[in-house]
C-alpha cells in the first residue's frame, strides 16, 4: 500500500522486471476516487510517478484504490498493480 500526506509531493518508482522496457509505450497511475490519471516518466531502468502538492491537497482523506497500467507499443494493456493508497492529513506542529 502507498501513503501520501495531503499537500505533499507524492512520488514513487515502478520497477518492471518481466517486461522489456523497449516494448513499453506508456505507464499510467490511475485512481477514480483521487480523480487522477498520471503518466509515469522513464528513469533509467524504472519509471517514476510524481504528483505535485497542489494536486495532492485536493485528494480526499482515507483509502483509495488505484491501478498501474502498462500500455505496450502494440496497444496491449497490462494491469501490473492494483492496490490502495492512503491519503493522510498533514500534522501541524505548535511552536
Amino acid at each position: 500500500m502507498l501513503h501520501v500526506v495531503r499537500g505533499d509531493v507524492f512520488e514513487f518508482s515502478i520497477l518492471l522486471c518481466s517486461i522489456d522496457l523497449d516494448l513499453i509505450e506508456k505507464i499510467e497511475f490511475i485512481s477514480k476516487r483521487l480523480n487522477i490519471c498520471e503518466r509515469a516518466e522513464r528513469d533509467g531502468d524504472s519509471y517514476r510517478v510524481k504528483i505535485l502538492g497542489e494536486r495532492t491537497k485536493e485528494f480526499p482523506l482515507g483509502f483509495s484504490k488505484y491501478n498501474v497500467i502498462v500500455t505496450l507499443i502494440d496497444g496491449e494493456e497490462l494491469t501490473v498493480r492494483c492496490d490502495k493508497v492512503e491519503v493522510l492529513m498533514r500534522v501541524v506542529r505548535n511552536e
